[in-house]
């Protein structure tokens, strides 16, 4: 019951069960097998379902990795489309979403390349982030239903090189100055 109260919090046991499941399918019986997918299932539908928050989304980005694992190992379109509606309401607010059209008060992702953490971007928990749609990008790069992926991974490496290099003046402009979490 806890975890169909907080289905975020499943994602890191799920993200990790998908791995699994990825390296050794083929190794177990058909009946495990549709268990197993079963299983992924459901969670892809729950997590389409559940209501997305504005608390630790840096952590719940493990949920887009894991999602994007349920979509490359199970074969169900039905599935497939739960995952790609989930991982866009997070992202963009809606399950139509896009890069362009977020939904600042309900997505994760802003334009200017960081995913929201306490209405502000942060640059330590975007690495978290970053690792995190890299994961899910690294497991559906070249699908078209994934593309904006990309679009959105660029956008935060873009961000993370100017946290990293200073102005043509030798000054940084880093996250103590604009940080609204940490």
């Amino acid at each position: 019951r806890y975890f169909d109260a907080f289905p975020y919090f499943i994602a890191g046991g799920l993200n990790a069960w998908i791995y699994v499941y990825d390296t050794c399918k083929n190794e177990v019986d058909a009946t495990t097998r549709s268990f197993f997918e079963k299983a992924f299932a459901y969670w892809a539908w729950k997590l389409r379902t559940y209501d997305v928050g504005d608390q630790l989304n840096n952590m719940n980005t493990k949920a887009i990795a894991a999602l994007a694992g349920v979509y490359k190992n199970v074969p169900d379109s039905t599935v497939r489309n739960w995952c790609v509606e989930a991982v866009r309401k997070m992202l963009f607010g809606s399950t139509t979403g896009t890069p362009e059209t977020t939904i600042k008060a309900t997505g994760y992702y802003s334009a200017a390349g960081y995913i929201d953490e306490g209405d502000s971007p942060e640059t330590t928990y975007n690495g978290v982030s970053f690792n995190y749609l890299l994961e899910a990008l690294s497991r559906t790069y070249g699908d078209p239903n994934w593309a904006f992926l990309e679009t959105v991974t660029a956008n935060m490496a873009k961000l993370k090189v100017y946290q990293f290099f200073p102005d043509p003046d030798g000054t940084f402009n880093g996250p103590s100055g604009y940080a609204g979490r940490t």
